[in-house]
């Protein structure tokens, strides 16, 4: 919601595709159930995904809701990979109390990017 642009800025998908074989990007409100269901159509039903990468709400509840909706279609030892968790906002905070009880990794520029690391939680 931060972003007004329309349409959305988006990779391009011979870039993104080119490297990572089976990559399916869905842009859609991420609360919402229907786009939920698009995730879960590409397991085919019964795998589990190895990586889950989100790139939506900067928010706290909507980071713990982000992790419960999508996290449990991870497969036991695969990742999900948060967006923008250096300090400054609220999704960050939500991702360090995982790290509490989580292996993790994390990648973070150094300032003025800061702000926008990505962090890597392992299921």
């Amino acid at each position: 919601p931060w972003d007004q642009r329309e349409p959305k800025p988006k990779w391009p998908p011979y870039l993104l595709e080119s490297q990572i074989p089976n990559l399916v990007q869905i842009f859609g409100d991420i609360h919402d159930q229907s786009t939920w269901r698009q995730v879960v159509s590409h397991s085919s039903g019964h795998d589990w995904f190895d990586l889950i990468c989100i790139d939506a709400d900067h928010g706290y509840d909507g980071g713990k809701k982000h992790w419960e909706m999508y996290a449990p279609l991870v497969r036991k030892g695969g990742y999900v990979a948060w967006h923008d968790i250096g300090n400054g906002w609220s999704c960050g905070d939500y991702y360090r109390e995982l790290c509490r009880t989580h292996e993790h990794w994390e990648f973070i520029d150094s300032p003025p990017n800061a702000v926008l690391g990505i962090g890597v939680v392992k299921c």
